[in-house]
């Protein structure tokens, strides 16, 4: 690729670019640039000044052309955030490829139109909203596809637009693409999941009026489903998406918690699973501790979840300890409210007692003064005992003494009171 740049010959393929009387030579040109946009050495093709050529050429009456001049943009996109923005300040651009999605010549046009889109969409930070705006009604009618190529690639750009503030999830939500991404995460293919599991995780991490859409979508059963994926990514975005229902409203926590297998899935996966998979896990669990009744509570240590949070306080993570101790906390307040030790009880039966203790020297300020409480709310501490156990009584007379008695009744090494 080196030689042919460096044989000077590709401005004259940006000049063919124009030669609208020879659609075949534009075409060719367009191909041979799409073919440079896609190494290392894009930005020679972008500094040529091609992108607002090959914009106006997405209107070509040669749909080969079209085709090939949206490839090219779509590589020159996704090469970086700075080129992709620039080809979106283009008058034009996004409009023009949109027109190609809504009227393709072809199957293969419509495949290489919905990439070149997600890549138009792809990259942080993000393209405004404004400018993505006109995109999201065609990419609610791109999920409706047949073609997996052409969903997959719908629902990536779907999880871009998606993807942060909570007007980008409304924005989403009420283009009414939910129910379609529900029914995608049940889809046979890894490769269409995947995206559309990214989406749903979104829509669920804004307000909680998008989350309740989602979960009147019937989402819940179908990542309750995917919690049990061979799939590492695919358990672990399930748990992310999950984590953020159970930090919504009550109600949502109640339908988490009544939903088959959800609460025993998440506890297997903090258990058992690869670590990235038991850090997600872990948020969920204690979202769902931190947001739940007195009842569900009592409900959750059912469950062994005393047991399986335990587990994860000897982690290096200090988020992930910290949030597990918030848990306990909430779980050990409703045990004691109820005048009920069994509770604490568990937590020094699975060795959890022992890992609170070990806490109390971790670096991190806030985990030793969340161990530190702990143990001195809910448990007594052994130095406690032992003064108990040690501490000396007194007789009738004021008396101090040990424990130890003389014959005759009296006491050893006793110390008289000070009158």
């Amino acid at each position: 690729m080196k030689a042919v740049i460096d044989s000077g010959i590709l401005p004259r393929f940006v000049q063919f670019l124009g030669r609208q009387e020879k659609p075949e030579l534009q075409f060719e040109a367009a191909w041979a640039l799409t073919n440079v946009a896609s190494t290392e050495h894009t930005s020679v093709v972008v500094d040529m000044g091609v992108i607002p050529q090959l914009s106006v050429l997405l209107r070509s009456p040669n749909p080969d052309v079209r085709e090939q001049s949206l490839w090219c943009l779509g590589n020159i996109a996704g090469d970086c955030i700075e080129y992709r923005d620039a080809i979106l300040r283009t008058p034009g651009a996004l409009d023009n490829l949109l027109l190609n999605i809504n009227h393709p010549q072809n199957k293969n046009m419509l495949r290489n139109a919905t990439w070149a889109l997600s890549n138009f969409a792809r990259g942080k930070p993000a393209p405004s909203l404004d400018v993505l705006a006109p995109a999201i009604p065609v990419v609610a009618q791109l999920l409706t596809s047949t073609d997996e190529e052409v969903i997959t690639d719908a629902c990536w750009t779907m999880s871009y637009i998606s993807d942060g503030e909570d007007s980008r999830v409304k924005a989403v939500v009420d283009a009414g693409v939910t129910p379609h991404l529900v029914h995608l995460l049940n889809h046979p293919n890894d490769t269409v999941i995947t995206p559309a599991l990214r989406s749903i995780g979104n829509l669920v991490s804004g307000r909680d009026e998008e989350t309740e859409a989602v979960i009147q979508a019937g989402a819940l059963a179908s990542l309750v489903a995917l919690l049990r994926s061979s799939r590492r990514n695919i358990r672990k975005e399930a748990c992310w998406a999950l984590s953020n229902v159970a930090a919504g409203t009550n109600a949502q926590v109640q339908a988490l918690l009544t939903t088959n297998n959800s609460v025993t899935s998440l506890l297997e996966n903090l258990e058992k699973g690869e670590w990235a998979v038991q850090k997600e896990a872990t948020w969920a669990i204690c979202n769902i501790v931190t947001s739940a009744t007195t009842p569900q509570i009592r409900t959750l240590v059912q469950m062994r979840t005393i047991e399986v949070l335990c587990t994860v306080l000897d982690k290096h993570n200090a988020g992930v300890v910290e949030v597990v101790l918030d848990a306990l906390a909430k779980i050990l307040r409703v045990g004691e409210a109820d005048d009920n030790q069994e509770f604490a009880d568990k937590v020094e039966e699975c060795g959890g007692l022992d890992l609170i203790e070990a806490l109390q020297d971790h670096e991190n300020d806030r985990i030793y003064q969340k161990a530190a409480s702990l143990l001195t709310t809910y448990f007594e501490s052994e130095e406690t005992e032992a003064d108990a156990d040690i501490a000396p009584e007194v007789d009738a007379n004021g008396t101090f003494g040990f424990g130890v008695t003389a014959p005759g009744g009296g006491d050893v090494f006793g110390f008289a009171s000070v009158q």
